[in-house]
């Protein structure tokens, strides 16, 4: 559910102007030894609270090597102190996952880009572990993450005529019979024959595979034509953006002690600029949505796929959500 939110207030700028933003996920984050950070921490530097990502590192140097820089040279700088002070007591967690097919990685999977941020406040730290040593950044305004979460996320709507919905429900079968149409996730014409044989090639029944064709037809969510089927124009975008292996994640984890941790998770499939939000969701939630019908037979009763196209304004507004915790969201706080 898309709630508004006011936007999080950012710190003022020292000299008056408008500070220019920083991208999180570009800033090289510092490495730090553990011993270092347990000198530091017997220096005075910062107390680390169980849920923070220091814990465990601060505990003692283990033998490590020592940093070139002395406890007192790190204590001098004034961004690497508010950062460990920020990472000693975080209220909040998240884990920003970009994962695309475009690029190869070398063990020859999908390229995946992750980051994990720490936040209290207005203000956001990456950090990284491994394991002899964790990468610090510098503090950054959580404005800067949400315009940049902004801009990976943001997309024009996926149907263009202004009487399709933004939001489509599809019954998971329904998306796992057109992954098996389409393997290649695009939802081109192809030959129907070619159709039926794949379909019976997955269920291994020539008759259940003619009927799971023309369920599909009667649904309106394939046409077929000249012996050709294909998805409808209705139904392609959302179907391929589904499969396009494109996906941006984020999982948020309150840390606040005096409350139960509560976890959240994001996930936003399709193409840079084409990109919409999936949600498993009940039929209950689907009521309560107002989601006008879903894609598929009637009669179903499992959770379904809700692909929402989120225009900037509510796309802010998640964001928002997802990075900060309520305090942050009160202009008075």
């Amino acid at each position: 559910m898309i709630r508004s939110s006011p936007s999080v207030p950012a710190p003022p700028s020292p000299t008056g102007a408008a500070p220019e933003r920083v991208d999180p996920f570009d800033v090289a984050p510092r490495a730090v030894s553990r011993e270092v950070l347990a000198d530091l921490r017997r220096a005075g530097g910062f107390e680390p609270v169980s849920a923070s990502p220091l814990a465990s590192f601060a505990a003692g140097g283990g033998g490590l090597p020592v940093s070139d820089a002395s406890p007192a040279e790190d204590l001098a700088d004034q961004d690497f102190l508010a950062s460990l002070h920020l990472l000693a007591n975080p209220e909040l967690r998240l884990r920003v996952g970009l994962a695309s097919p475009g690029a190869v990685a070398r063990e020859g999977g999908p390229s995946i880009r992750l980051a994990h941020l720490y936040v209290r406040g207005s203000r956001v730290v990456r950090c990284e572990e491994s394991a002899d040593r964790v990468w610090i950044g510098p503090p950054l305004r959580l404005n800067d993450l949400v315009e940049t979460l902004k801009e990976l996320l943001s997309s024009r709507p996926l149907v263009e005529s202004a009487g399709e919905p933004a939001v489509l429900a599809l019954w998971p079968i329904i998306a796992d019979l057109a992954k098996i149409l389409w393997p290649s996730g695009r939802g081109h014409p192809i030959r129907r024959r070619h159709a039926l044989l794949r379909l019976d090639h997955a269920v291994h029944d020539p008759a259940l595979a003619r009927r799971l064709l023309g369920a599909l037809g009667e649904s309106g969510i394939v046409l077929e034509a000249a012996g050709r089927i294909s998805l409808s124009s209705a139904y392609r975008p959302w179907i391929e953006a589904l499969f396009s292996g494109h996906r941006v994640e984020i999982e948020r984890v309150e840390l606040l002690s005096e409350a139960p941790r509560s976890e959240e998770r994001a996930l936003f499939v399709g193409w840079p600029g084409r990109r919409v939000q999936l949600e498993e969701v009940s039929h209950q939630d689907l009521e309560a949505l107002a989601v006008p019908g879903v894609a598929g037979p009637a009669g179903l009763s499992e959770d379904c796929l809700l692909l929402t196209h989120l225009p900037d304004p509510a796309l802010e507004a998640r964001l928002i959500e997802l990075v900060t915790v309520p305090s942050s969201r009160d202009p008075a706080g």
